[in-house]
């Protein structure tokens, strides 16, 4: 049996961003780590308000 460590990037994390994690992925270097993507987490509180303007001010 193989474990698998899945990490899920969120705004107020050290791993923020799907970039940090492929910076992580490429160090660990083991398949075994994995991601959990929830767009729902790169958004502050006030930006939940307006999720439209908040993902088009952020690209």
């Amino acid at each position: 049996m193989v474990a698998h460590l899945a990490i899920e990037p969120f705004i107020q994390c050290a791993v923020d961003t799907p970039e940090r994690f492929l910076k992580l992925k490429e160090k660990i270097g083991s398949p075994a780590l994995a991601i959990n993507l929830d767009l729902c987490n790169f958004f502050t509180y006030e930006d939940m308000w307006r999720p439209a303007e908040a993902r088009e001010s952020n690209q």
